[in-house]
Parts: structure tokens; C-alpha cells; sequence
């Protein structure tokens, strides 16, 4: 929403504008009674909740295009998933809890000495007050600038890479491992979109490694390469090697050097892979089997960056979420900008869902109907036929009249027999139905010619035999090999869907 509310994508600079004012709930603490300006507003510091929670006081201002007034002219989303938005830039920024949520703020800031230690595992976030820096008001303003900037899909990784960081953050407490995978997920989010490379065979997992290369002690050179090449197609590979490259080529010196001053057992530089790479197993073993994280990493370690266990070394919350935010920042940084961008703001606007249309609202216009449709207009007929035969309210059939001059007008030799014995079917299909106001002179001769698509049983063949009855001289073979066939393949766009009703008397049949 950061983005289409700044008018980015608009196609004139004439918009409705909707204030939003309200609270943020935050454990940063600011003296200063000076707004902080923002691109799509501004913030206010604004009275303690209670002496012990701070607040924020916000007006964005969210922009949606004008249009002429009509039913239905949107002028603003009511404007949550905007606010929200906006938290989670300020929380990412100055690595604090920043949410229009007040009892989320009172529990993760509360001390208690029944609270678990690893309420500390991350330093500021949960820290009872966090006191502003002079600084602060440029980084989330200009983090704000520059995402709105960003092209669209560099903005939508950026994001989605952010929630996921204050998600982490907000569950650390709750359980320690969904957190942890949380924060590799938010660097692996932006890695996901770079350019795949293909991973080698140094990198494949050791032990394995080695099993595979006795196995083909004294295979032709040839056979060898091929194999180990396909064995290197295991997607885990190359998506784990494409995360630890992406990240190491998103830190700079200075998060060794200026970023690190301290840090307590800092993340080095020459271990950094290592770290990566065991960072991912753990996301993996998450993933995959619900593992739990190593217990000596839920603890805070008076914020050390790095611990060792069992002889590995491993990032601690606080390095592997000081690693994550400077990854972001740094993808935010180098991401292609782009003023204006061709982009339908409206598909990516809250609370819209999309539908599929009922047939009688488009079965009926021929000019959206081709071979590649034709299975579409079908299956939407039939819908309508199995509404008529099982006595729906308002069921009825509608007039395809023209699709049928349309198919009757197509050059019907150049289309493949799979799409043509379709086309064929419904034009079979609503002239059976439809009564005899509506036969058509060529059918005898357009089915005629065409025969030889229907000498094997189809799904086609079989839905038209199903609507109007009729013997079949299939065997019951035949029977059982094309039901075995549908049901693996009806989910393919090739396949005609029958709709459940028809699937169960199809099952039947075979029975």
C-alpha cells in the first residue's frame, strides 16, 4: 500500500485524499515535540500510555485516484493495511516494537521475573525504553522514500522481507524456533528473486558427496559427470547455495567494522559462510521436521553475535537478526528505482477477492471464444445443464447462438483434434437441448467429416453421453483406463473438468 497511496501508478495527479490519525504503541521514547516529517505523512510524539508505554501519534495521508463518481467508486481502503505498513517500516528501522496493537507492546516490554530470558535475546526490541537519536527521523524517513522509489516487484520482495523481520521479532518469545527461521526467511524472501546459478559439486553436502563418488570410482569420466550433474538438480542445493550467496553479497565492510562496534563475539568475516550455511539447516530441519533450535541458542548470551556448540559454529538471535537487517537495508540500497511504473494498483488494493464469473454472465459472447477457451465454454455449459437436471433455483440454459456461427465460421482442419472434439461436443451439446428453434443445417455434415475424433473414448465423448444418455459400446476396460486417466489428470488446463456431479455418475459407471 506504501507504494499506491504515493500516487506512483496513478495516471493523473488528481486523487482523493484521506487522512489517517491515530496511535502507535512503542518502546521508543523521544523528548522532542518536533514532527517527524515522512513522505505519505508525519508522526507526533504524543503522551506515555499509562507512564509505561510510549506512543506515536500518526497522520498519513492515503491517495487514491480519481475517477468520475459512480456505484462503486472506491476513495480509500479504510486504510489498515496502510498503517500497518508503516509500522513495520519504523519498527524495522530503528529495530524497535512499533504496532497498532497495545497489548502486544505491554507484553513484550513488560520485566517480570517470570519472564523467559529470551525475552533479551535481541537487543533494543525489547528493551523497556529506547531513547531517540538525533538521526532517527532521517533513516525512517528515507527507508519510507526509498521504498516507495523502488520498482514494483523489488518493492513487494523488500516488504515482504521487513514483515517477516518484525514477525521474528514479535515471536521470539512465543517459540523460539518459528522465530529463528523467521529471520533466515527474511533474507531468503529477497534471495529468492536473484538469477539462479547453477551450484557445483564442491558444495553438495559432504558425506554425500563422498558415498557418490565411490560409487562411481572408475565410471567413464562421462556417465560420472552426467550423474553428479543430475544429483546436483536437488533444488534444496542450489536454493540454500543462491541464500548464502545473495547474503554475503549484501554485506558490506562496514558491518564488520563501524556496524560492530559493540558487539560481543562479533560475526567475522571468514566465518560468515559457515554461519550462513548453518543458519539454513536449522531453517530447513524446521521446515521440514519441526526440529527444535539447538537449546543453548533460546538463551541470550548477553548478546553475543556467535556461539559455538557441540563444535559448530552457529548465529545467536542477536547476530543473525543484525545480519538480516543490514541484508534488507542493503537490498533496499541497490534495488533498480523507477518514478513512474506501469503497474493495476487496483489488483494489489486490501480486502479484494477475486471470483469466477457464473457462465450465463460471458458463456454467451463469441468473441472470447477460441481453442484455447473452448474448454472454459464447455465446462461453464455443463455447470448450467447439471443445475437444470438437479432443479436449481434460476438454473437455465443460455443462448449460444453465436458461439455456435462461430464455430461453425472457423477453418476447424487447423485446429488440433483435442480442442476441435470440444468445440464439436458443446455444439453437439446445446443443439440436443436448446429444442428444434435452434438446429443448425451443417451439423449432420460438420460431424460427419469429423468423425474420426470420436473412434476412441474421450472425457468429451463421455461428458456428452452422460447429459444426453445413450448407449456406449465401450468396454469396461476402457471404462476403467480413461476414469483412472481423468481423475490423475483432471486438474491439468488440458482436461476438460467434468464437475463433481458428473465425476460421481462417471465413477459410478466403472463400478
Amino acid at each position: 500500500m506504501l507504494q499506491i497511496v504515493s500516487g506512483k501508478f496513478f495516471s493523473t495527479d488528481k486523487t482523493y485524499d484521506t487522512v489517517h490519525r491515530g496511535s502507535y504503541y512503542t518502546n521508543y521514547r523521544t523528548v522532542s515535540d518536533d514532527p517527524v516529517p515522512l513522505p505519505i505523512g508525519h508522526l507526533l510524539p504524543s503522551t506515555q500510555l499509562g507512564g509505561s508505554i510510549g506512543t506515536l501519534t500518526y497522520e498519513l495521508t492515503e491517495k487514491i485516484e480519481w475517477e468520475q463518481a459512480r456505484p462503486g467508486t472506491l476513495i480509500s481502503t479504510g486504510g489498515q493495511e496502510f498503517v500497518e505498513s508503516v509500522s513495520d517500516v519504523i519498527g524495522f528501522a530503528l529495530n524497535v516494537l512499533c504496532t497498532t496493537d497495545v497489548d502486544l507492546v505491554r507484553r513484550l516490554s513488560a520485566r517480570s521475573p517470570d519472564q523467559p530470558q529470551r525475552r533479551s535475546a535481541v537487543s533494543r526490541v525489547f528493551d523497556s525504553e529506547v531513547m531517540a537519536q538525533p538521526e532517527d527521523a532521517g533513516l525512517i524517513s528515507s527507508l519510507l522514500s526509498n521504498l516507495i522509489a523502488l520498482d514494483r516487484s523489488s518493492y513487494e520482495n523488500a516488504m515482504r522481507a521487513i514483515r517477516r523481520y518484525v514477525t521474528a521479532t514479535h515471536r521470539i518469545v512465543d517459540d523460539a524456533s518459528l522465530a529463528y527461521v523467521l529471520f533466515v526467511m527474511s533474507i531468503e524472501a529477497l534471495a529468492q528473486g536473484t538469477v539462479r546459478q547453477a551450484p557445483t559439486w564442491d558444495e553438495y553436502d559432504a558425506s554425500k558427496r563422498q558415498c557418490i563418488d565411490v560409487a562411481l570410482a572408475g565410471a567413464p569420466t562421462e556417465v560420472a559427470d552426467r550423474v553428479r550433474a543430475a544429483v546436483l538438480e536437488n533444488e534444496h542445493v542450489a536454493v540454500s547455495r543462491r541464500f548464502r550467496r545473495f547474503a554475503m553479497d549484501h554485506v558490506t565492510g562496514a558491518f564488520f567494522r563501524d556496524e560492530a562496534r559493540g558487539a560481543i563475539v562479533p560475526i567475522a568475516k571468514p566465518d560468515l559462510e559457515r554461519l550462513l550455511r548453518s543458519a539454513y539447516d536449522i531453517r530447513s530441519a524446521f521446515v521440514h521436521r519441526l526440529a527444535s533450535l539447538p537449546r543453548n541458542l533460546c538463551e541470550p548470551f548477553y548478546h553475543a553475535e556467535t556461539i559455538e556448540i557441540d563444535g559448530q559454529l552457529h548465529l545467536t538471535f542477536q547476530g543473525l537478526a543484525r545480519l538480516a537487517r543490514h541484508v534488507i537495508f542493503q537490498f533496499v540500497e541497490r534495488a533498480p528505482r523507477v518514478e513512474r511504473e506501469d503497474f493495476d494498483w487496483r489488483s494489489a488494493l486490501p480486502n479484494i477477492i477475486k471470483g469466477t464469473l457464473a457462465p450465463e454472465y460471458w458463456i454467451w459472447r463469441a468473441e472470447g471464444y477460441n481453442a484455447q477457451t473452448a474448454r472454459m465454454y464447455l465446462e461453464g455449459f455443463l455447470g448450467q445443464v447439471v443445475g437444470m437436471m438437479q432443479r436449481a433455483p434460476d438454473a437455465k440454459l443460455t443462448d449460444l447462438t453465436k458461439v455456435l456461427d462461430k464455430i461453425e465460421a472457423q477453418s476447424l482442419d487447423n485446429i488440433k483434434p483435442n480442442d476441435r472434439r470440444v468445440m464439436l461436443v458443446l455444439y453437439a451439446l446445446f443443439q440436443c437441448l436448446a429444442g428444434p428453434k435452434y438446429q443448425r443445417p451443417q451439423a449432420a455434415e460438420l460431424f460427419e467429416r469429423y468423425d474420426g475424433d470420436f473412434r476412441k473414448p474421450t472425457i468429451e465423448q463421455l461428458a456428452y453421453h452422460l447429459v444426453i444418455g445413450g448407449e456406449l459400446t465401450w468396454t469396461i476396460d476402457q471404462f476403467a483406463e480413461l476414469h483412472a486417466n481423468y481423475f490423475s489428470q483432471r486438474h491439468h488446463k488440458e482436461v476438460l473438468s467434468l464437475g463433481r456431479a458428473l465425476e460421481a455418475v462417471f465413477t459410478l459407471l466403472t463400478c
